[in-house]
């Protein structure tokens, strides 16, 4: 079960574990470590995503996996 807890992309990006977002144009992004995608379900395009300056700055949650990896740090 995922927690209710939110973070600022900052802190996902510092901590480095798999997140994910809803921008509010309706993207939604996931990310984790140096690398996510987004998808765009209007257009119904996924891109990958190396350059974190795009993301928007939240609220992120955590994935299932990215709870795991936020235990063991």
């Amino acid at each position: 079960m995922e927690h209710d807890c939110t973070y600022a992309r900052d802190d996902v990006l510092r901590v480095g574990f798999e997140a994910r977002c809803v921008d509010v144009d309706g993207a939604r992004y996931v990310w984790h470590g140096d690398r996510g995608l987004r998808v765009d379900p209007r257009i119904g395009t996924t891109t990958l995503i190396t350059d974190p300056s795009g993301l928007p700055e939240g609220p992120w949650m955590a994935t299932r996996l990215g709870e795991e990896e936020l235990r063991e740090v």
